[in-house]
């Protein structure tokens, strides 16, 4: 009914691109890229994609661009540091340190590759969908397992753009006639979207986890106070556990929250703690929160996290957490390392699934119902 089905993706996440591909049984449609000196780039779509029903993948981030320095010791980042002080005959001002590590000396400049990639996938993503338009693709929806710009939802200061909604006009602009999004920062941003939006969650992902792993004696805890009501209904999904809540505070920009309480229905003393939360950047919060909860004499901390981020020097401190395991998903691309305790699920299936779904024009809302009740007998066959 939609024309034959077209996966094909930029190069934020080309391995996503190919497991879904695989799960739907298609090769994926080969996008060529060309970087020019003056910064420009062409795309061009490599195979003919009229009338077809195209999905374009591309996450709006990109997880621990820092972290494959992570496994060299102290004694190498000194020496790296060492030639690379040589080479420039000196550091820059922003990269004068003194002592500390390789890490601490390039970190100035982590945030700004995040940003560049961040925002070369975003505009990439646009000249996809406008090269797959002017190529009579006959439906274009995008996918965007992490949304571009997610957290930027509100106009919580003066003079700031709620960006967001942005890429939402600027899809819908280029060409874009569905949007399909997993697990969103705040549920109003769906309603940015004048295209029609659907979105899947990694909910099920979680539960088939924790049917598995056995886990007993459980309490559902937040390190956000604005994910109550989705916390509350993880809790009644996995049999009315207790919900403890992490209280903390920001104050700036600087990714650094404050965490001052822990309140709930039950203390986790002697409790499995299962951490639910959206997305993991520094880990700052979590730090603070696992100790909190590990101090009150929790038995076990499970972490879930949907989309796995670990920016600035994420890893080291989550391999200092007491936490027993941290459990996410293959949402963003990851270039690093990850210590055992990390465990990731592969989120291809279940973006696979939801791409067929909305190919054959089924029931979006029916499928995630049936994946979460599925999930929580342990059932969860994708």
């Amino acid at each position: 009914m939609n024309g034959k089905i077209i996966v094909c993706g930029g190069r934020s996440h080309p391995q996503l691109v190919s497991q879904v591909s695989r799960y739907l049984s298609v090769d994926p449609t080969k996008i060529n890229f060309t970087d020019f000196s003056n910064g420009n780039m062409k795309v061009q779509v490599g195979d003919d994609v009229r009338d077809a029903d195209v999905f374009v993948i591309q996450s709006g981030a990109r997880g621990g661009v820092d972290n494959r320095f992570y496994d060299l010791s102290r004694d190498q980042q000194h020496r790296i540091l060492a030639a690379f002080r040589e080479t420039i005959g000196g550091l820059p001002p922003e990269l004068q340190f003194a002592g500390g590590s390789l890490l601490d000396v390039l970190q100035a400049h982590f945030n700004h590759l995040a940003s560049f990639l961040c925002n070369r996938d975003f505009v990439e993503l646009l000249m996809i969908v406008d090269a797959l338009k002017t190529s009579s693709a006959g439906r274009i929806t995008v996918v965007m397992p992490y949304m571009f710009y997610v957290r930027s939802d509100k106009k919580d200061e003066g003079r700031i753009s709620v960006t967001a909604k942005m890429v939402a006009k600027l899809l819908e602009k280029v060409g874009a006639h569905r949007v399909l999004v997993m697990d969103l920062h705040a549920e109003q941003e769906q309603s940015f979207f004048d295209l029609p939006t659907d979105q899947i969650f990694a909910d099920p992902l979680m539960f088939q986890y924790i049917h598995e792993a056995e886990l007993q004696d459980c309490v559902v805890v937040t390190a956000d106070e604005n994910n109550n009501k989705p916390l509350h209904k993880i809790a009644r999904s996995l049999g009315d556990i207790p919900v403890v809540i992490i209280h903390k505070k920001r104050v700036d920009d600087t990714e650094n929250p404050e965490v001052w309480g822990v309140s709930g229905d039950v203390s986790p003393a002697g409790k499995t703690c299962l951490v639910w939360d959206d997305e993991l950047l520094t880990g700052r919060t979590l730090e603070e929160g696992m100790s909190a909860l590990f101090k009150m004499g929790a038995n076990a901390i499970y972490v879930f996290i949907r989309h796995f981020i670990a920016s600035n020097a994420a890893l080291e401190m989550i391999e200092r957490m007491p936490i027993t395991k941290l459990v996410t998903t293959s949402s963003v691309s990851f270039e690093g390392k990850l210590p055992p305790k990390i465990v990731v699920i592969d989120a291809a299936p279940l973006l696979a699934r939801a791409i067929r779904c909305i190919h054959e024009s089924e029931s979006m809302s029916r499928l995630i119902e049936s994946l979460r009740e599925r999930s929580l007998r342990g059932k969860l066959d994708l």
